[in-house]
């Protein structure tokens, strides 16, 4: 229920604050357009023909937000491998994402949970560990999936950091593993970075 209202809040964001505003802009560009000064006319079909653009930009990230939400509840390898291709287009830091086993089917509610997890652990990287690069592997067997994730960024002192901020993507990551009865440990050097380890019961 949280994932779903998370969704919908999220395509009701994007929709409100980015499509409807873009084509509304059109609308209105569209009814001032005096076809009897071609000068002018001109130059607001170049500015609509650039609006378009953003429009078609703007459905075509809502439309891969909504199918990563469908893989995600198929199959964690190619949710992770949407996750970290969206992290690398975006510029913020490179993350090098592999796969050490062949790939198998999780429950779905597993699989949705184990994402949004290493959705957290990644978010948290990147806004706080000032980090060069980050490394996710993800490792299969017949009744654990094994995640990891590691940045070598400044790294913190996890037991203050977890006492003090209860609230924050890391207690709330913790929180989730412990739905989904998998085992979430985090081992941070500061000056070295952090290495977070998911274990998955497959069964």
């Amino acid at each position: 229920m949280e994932t779903q209202e998370r969704t919908l809040q999220h395509i009701n964001y994007e929709l409100n604050n980015n499509i409807n505003q873009v084509a509304s802009v059109i609308k209105m560009t569209l009814h001032t357009v005096d076809i009897s000064d071609n000068d002018k006319t001109a130059k607001k079909l170049e500015e609509m023909t650039e609006m378009t653009r953003q429009l078609m930009a703007g459905v075509k990230t809502l439309s891969f937000d909504i199918e990563l939400e469908s893989i995600a509840n198929t199959n964690l390898f190619s949710a992770l491998t949407h996750e970290t291709g969206r992290i690398n287009r975006a510029g913020s830091l490179p993350v090098v994402f592999e796969c050490s086993s062949e790939p198998i089917k999780l429950e779905h509610t597993k699989t949705l949970i184990a994402y949004r997890i290493a959705q957290m652990i990644l978010d948290n990287a990147i806004m706080h560990s000032h980090a060069k690069q980050i490394n996710i592997k993800l490792h299969f067997t017949k009744n654990l999936i094994t995640l990891t994730l590691k940045d070598d960024g400044r790294g913190f002192d996890v037991e203050k950091t977890l006492s003090t901020n209860t609230s924050g993507g890391l207690m709330k990551a913790m929180r989730r593993a412990k739905m989904i009865n998998s085992k979430l440990t985090i081992t941070s050097v500061v000056g070295v970075g952090t290495t977070v380890i998911i274990k998955i019961p497959c069964v």
